[in-house]
């Protein structure tokens, strides 16, 4: 069982709670066969369950603005 590292959010009350992590994730999951630059983000949804994007191998741009969106989000 691989260890990846992950960022995690959900919502708790009026706000967010957040941690980044070595977590072990299993063999079927998604988040195992990412590697190199490739990135993950896997939504739990109430109808469709888990539903997962994945980015193969980001480059520079795509990861500083990805960065960027996602401070910019957690500040408002």
């Amino acid at each position: 069982t691989p260890y990846k590292l992950v960022c995690a959010a959900r919502r708790v009350g009026d706000g967010v709670e957040a941690s980044v992590r070595p977590e072990r994730v299993p063999l079927d999951d998604p988040l195992a066969a990412v590697s190199g630059t490739t990135s993950i983000v896997q939504f739990d949804t109430d109808v469709l369950g888990r539903l997962s994007i994945r980015e193969e191998n980001g480059g520079p741009d795509t990861t500083a603005y990805g960065l960027l969106a996602d401070f910019i989000n957690a500040v408002r």
